[in-house]
């Protein structure tokens, strides 16, 4: 792509013609699984930040994404309630 903003990125996605969300979802995990190898292969700092969180459970958190997300703010009480899954770590 020829922007590196997050944002940009998801507006240019959402002008894919013929997008068929059923397609998608039997890939995405597999792209998502691809994608992230590649960031953190290629960028030294994020790798090391990466292998230093060592069995750490690290989470995505975006309250208005349920699916790559937790689905909560990270100010949530809920964000940080282990019955939820998930214990975030800074």
């Amino acid at each position: 792509m020829k922007t590196n903003d997050p944002s940009k990125m998801q507006k240019l996605g959402r002008k894919i013609k013929k997008f068929d969300e059923k397609e998608w979802r039997k890939v995405r995990d597999d792209i998502m699984q691809k994608g992230l190898r590649a960031k953190f292969s290629q960028n030294a700092y994020l790798k090391a930040r990466l292998l230093k969180s060592n069995d750490a459970r690290l989470a995505e958190s975006n309250p208005l994404d349920c699916y790559w997300s937790i689905g909560w703010h990270f100010s949530s009480p809920n964000a940080l309630d282990p019955v939820n899954g998930v214990v975030l770590t800074y």
